[in-house]
């Protein structure tokens, strides 16, 4: 058994099997035949126009490709707008096409026909319009603007051209040149004729006439203002005036009107025309400008046969502020941000950095203008304070703040005692005294330092509202001017150092009190940023009742002065001895009374030195 391969599709085959033997005998078997298996295979064909399958529009009187390929076809055949046969793949031109075409391709193979088309659409051409405008007037040697313009049916660009039978153009080529006249002798009429063209040579024609006037040397100038000249984008309702000049003016045309056209882009297009028998006139609100550049407005003045143009810019800027980044400062207290604990008298250094930031300047614990980076010192730090500094840019203004809270050292205790005397009565000092209204007071307070050396030492003793102060405080004999309810400052205690300050004072008027005995405390606190103390002194004041003043209890001078007070001596001598009265007992509870009164002043001490450090707790935290 044998594979064959290489057979082509739908044909015939025959064979027979050949035998030789070992003599070589040559031996043939029957012949036999078989028919392959028919595959078909289908053409395609592709035409196009242009590399387009269509449909295509081209203009009028232009030609176009026809390009086209095909697969398993052995030939082509074309139909509709063209014919005959074509090869199997391939490309040819249309020629000038006046009409709409289409094109058809037909291609047939082994397994069939196929076809393919492709239409060609032919804009038709019409001729342009042209309007050379209406007839003008123009003084001899002076000029006009003709008016003319032109359209295409099928929207084509067009040309455009004048021609004059007298005077000169400006530009021939343009819709609306500028017409000079000529000088004349009288008044003549130029024709002018306007031809416009389009691109595949249609043209229209238009004409129209120039009178030319034959007067006297006359000058026509027209001014224009744009009101305003400048803004930002988006300028709206501006106004455009303009006001004419006429020198040696022929009279018999003074008396005319003037017609007004106002162009706000120079784009010939009329945004605003008007006509009075005015020299000047605005038009309000006439132009709108809603983007960025500088514009051109045109103001076209005519009058009895008179024209003149005049230009002028309106400049339209941006006035938007781009986005700015917005500054950053970061502040630090040797190297730390925000809030920091430094020992007292510590060097405190800040540094600074900043981005988007043009300037800067420092407020509370410093002051003044900084640079956008750096560092200071500040000195050293004996009281809490917060620093703070504000950089600036384009984009706003940035604060940051160090809070540098002094943490005290260790320093010794305050010891703090206070006496008063009765000046008056010439007492002792006494941590209580009695005194009548009127008298004079004097109050002693020594303060000592404990061990160390303490810093900043404060001494405030507000004195009750009916003793009045008598300023004249001395420290150490020696007289100091201040407030004690303000607080004197004592400056810097040494170790184990003591100061004693002392001020007179004097008692209110008696009727300021009520009868009885009334006590006035008084209590002075000593403090500095590491320690405090108080204590208190009392003054009671007594008042009596009014009396009429006895010289005795009878008024006998022998019996009051020496028989009286001897028999009182004989009685207390008799008195003691007979032990009625037990003496011991009454010298016991004596003592008792005492022990209560001094536990009572240590309690009212502790109070106070409690209250007191609570005080210097709140100054610390303001």
């Amino acid at each position: 058994m044998a594979d064959i391969s290489g057979l082509t599709s739908c044909a015939n085959y025959h064979f027979r099997a050949v035998a030789r033997d070992e003599s070589g005998n040559i031996f043939y078997g029957q012949d036999m035949s078989f028919t392959t298996k028919c595959v078909t295979v289908l053409p395609t064909v592709d035409i196009k126009v242009n590399n387009s399958d269509g449909p295509v529009s081209v203009a009028y009187n232009s030609t176009a490709t026809l390009s086209w390929t095909s697969t398993n076809a052995t030939s082509c055949n074309a139909y509709g707008n063209w014919s005959g046969t074509k090869s199997t793949s391939g490309s040819e031109s249309t020629g000038v096409l006046t009409y709409s075409n289409n094109y058809t391709i037909s291609c047939a193979g082994q397994g069939g026909t196929v076809t393919d088309s492709v239409t060609v659409n032919v804009n038709q051409n019409r001729p342009p319009i042209a309007n050379a405008g209406p007839d003008k007037q123009a003084v001899e040697l002076q000029s006009v603007i003709l008016e003319g313009s032109g359209a295409d049916p099928d929207n084509d660009a067009i040309t455009y051209s004048w021609s004059c039978g007298g005077g000169t153009l400006s530009n021939p080529n343009i819709a609306q040149p500028s017409f000079s006249a000529p000088s004349v002798y009288a008044d003549t009429n130029y024709t002018c004729v306007l031809t416009v063209r389009d691109p595949l040579g249609l043209t229209g024609f238009d004409s129209m006439n120039v009178n030319v006037q034959n007067h006297a040397s006359s000058s026509f100038t027209v001014a224009l203002q744009a009101s305003p000249s400048t803004g930002c984008d988006n300028l709206q309702n501006v106004s455009l005036s303009a006001q004419i000049t006429l020198t040696d003016y022929d009279y018999n045309y003074n008396y005319g009107s003037t017609t007004w056209s106002f162009d706000c882009n120079n784009d010939g297009n009329w945004d605003k025309v008007d006509t009075n028998t005015s020299n000047f006139y605005t038009a309000s609100n006439v132009c709108h400008y809603y983007s960025t550049g500088t514009y051109t407005a045109k103001v076209r003045a005519q009058r009895d046969g008179f024209s003149a143009e005049k230009t002028t810019s309106i400049n339209v800027n941006s006035c938007y502020t781009p986005y700015q980044n917005p500054p950053t400062v970061n502040l630090l207290a040797n190297g730390y941000d925000g809030s920091i604990n430094a020992p007292y008298n510590s060097l405190i250094n800040l540094s600074w950095t900043s981005t988007n930031a043009t300037s800067c300047y420092a407020s509370n614990g410093w002051s003044g203008s900084k640079s956008t980076y750096g560092s200071e010192s500040v000195g050293n730090a004996t009281i809490s304070r917060t620093y703070s500094i504000t950089c600036s840019g384009a984009g706003g203004s940035a604060s940051d703040s160090v809070i540098i809270n002094v943490q005290p050292t260790t320093q010794g205790n305050l010891t703090i005692q206070k006496l008063v005397r009765n000046v008056s009565d010439g007492t002792a000092l006494l941590e209580s005294v009695s005194a009548d209204p009127g008298e004079m007071i004097s109050y002693s307070i020594k303060i000592t330092a404990d061990g160390s050396n303490i810093q900043n030492v404060i001494l405030k003793d507000p004195l009750p509202g009916r003793i009045i102060y008598k300023d004249n405080i001395r420290v150490d004999g020696i007289y100091q001017g201040g407030d004690l309810i303000s607080g004197i400052s004592l400056g810097t205690l040494s170790a184990y150092q003591s100061k004693t300050i002392t001020f007179d004072a004097q008692i209110a008027g008696q009727d300021n009190f009520s009868i009885g005995d009334t006590p006035l405390i008084n209590t002075a606190l000593v403090y500095s940023t590491s320690a405090s103390n108080s204590d208190t002194a009392t003054v009671v004041v007594r008042r009596g009742s009014p009396t009429n003043i006895s010289t005795g209890i009878t008024n006998n001078i022998l019996f009051d002065s020496f028989i009286f007070p001897l028999s009182i001596a004989s009685f207390l001598i008799w008195f003691f001895k007979s032990k009625i009265f037990q003496f011991e007992e009454w010298l016991d509870l004596r003592k008792k009374k005492y022990r209560q009164f001094k536990a009572k002043k240590v309690l009212q001490f502790k109070r106070a030195k409690i209250k007191t450090q609570e005080f210097m707790a709140k100054l610390r935290f303001n």
